[in-house]
């Protein structure tokens, strides 16, 4: 028995209509994409400048990560739907009904999990992402005045916050892209 895969819908098979999915799906790739961009220009000048009010730089890209960041979050609900949509084919007869692929072990299946550029991207990400709540909880008990502890926390949530904004902006997103773009 064959098993019948998901088809396109035949409304979204329209070259109009095509080229708006695409244009959804990359701008919010793009808006999130800015919006690490964004975030790793404040921390840099953070560092850079210090914590000085009224500083152009910080202000710019402290506005431009919020505003890319919403944008961003307003679109994910649309444009992951959208993916799952283009990511599926329309059926095709070639396949025989009598398909004898070997099912996958537990340990091919993570191997093949770790290889993926965006999945060690994301284990990238995640391992300092975990440095930012450290970092803030070295800050909220450094209750010495003359204690150190203050810069070593805000510097562990800087290279946490510098990391993950890094792995996303130059990893995750590009090869995300890059496949959503051969997809087409």
């Amino acid at each position: 028995m064959a098993i019948a895969k998901a088809e396109m819908p035949a409304w979204m098979r329209r070259p109009g209509i095509l080229a708006a999915v695409d244009a959804i799906i990359f701008l919010h790739y793009g808006m999130m994409w800015v919006a690490t961009a964004a975030c790793l220009a404040m921390v840099i000048g953070r560092r850079a400048f210090g914590v000085v009010e009224g500083c152009p730089v910080l202000s710019s890209a402290s506005s431009l990560f919020l505003y890319s960041l919403t944008v961003g979050v307003l679109l994910y609900p649309v444009a992951i739907m959208l993916v799952g949509f283009r990511g599926m084919r329309p059926l095709s007869n070639s396949r025989d009904s009598k398909d004898t692929k070997v099912p996958l072990k537990p340990r091919q299946i993570a191997w093949k999990m770790l290889k993926d550029p965006v999945m060690a991207g994301a284990l990238v990400l995640m391992a300092f992402i975990m440095l930012v709540p450290a970092g803030d909880f070295v800050v909220d008990r450094s209750l010495l005045k003359g204690s150190h502890k203050a810069g070593v926390g805000s510097v562990l949530r800087d290279v946490g916050l510098l990391g993950a904004c890094a792995a996303n902006c130059f990893v995750i997103v590009p090869t995300t892209l890059l496949r959503q773009w051969r997809m087409r």
